[in-house]
């Protein structure tokens, strides 16, 4: 089972220079979790994915940041440590308006437990 939220708004401190950093930015934020679902129809047995966009959230405002990388690893490691049943993930963050003649740009990574869970 997959759940997923496109666009979150995660706002924060972000950059490496000082007009980038006087105060908070939007990260857009895409994320597919694969997860084993035990077919119930319990909320205990799923990813709350109202939860993990409220954790996300929380983790993008509690701190400053240079680089999205790292941002994007503090989720990752909230995501391994808070998700026993995680099997898969795909996340992306993506900063607008930055570059000249860009529209966005950003990061992005994927995870698998094993080859048989692919995002």
């Amino acid at each position: 089972m997959k759940i997923f939220f496109e666009g979150l708004e995660l706002e924060t401190i972000i950059g490496l220079w000082d007009w980038e950093r006087k105060e908070k930015r939007i990260i857009l934020c895409d994320c597919i979790v694969e997860f084993d679902y035990q077919k119930s129809d319990a909320i205990e047995d799923t990813i709350n994915y109202a939860d993990l966009a409220t954790s996300f959230r929380k983790i993008a405002q509690d701190q400053s940041y240079y680089l999205l990388e790292r941002l994007l690893e503090d989720l990752k490691t909230f995501m391994h440590e808070n998700i026993p049943q995680l099997l898969a993930y795909q996340i992306k963050l993506t900063k607008i308006d930055v570059l000249e003649h860009a529209k966005c740009c950003g990061v992005e990574d994927t995870w698998s437990k094993s080859n048989k869970h692919s995002i």
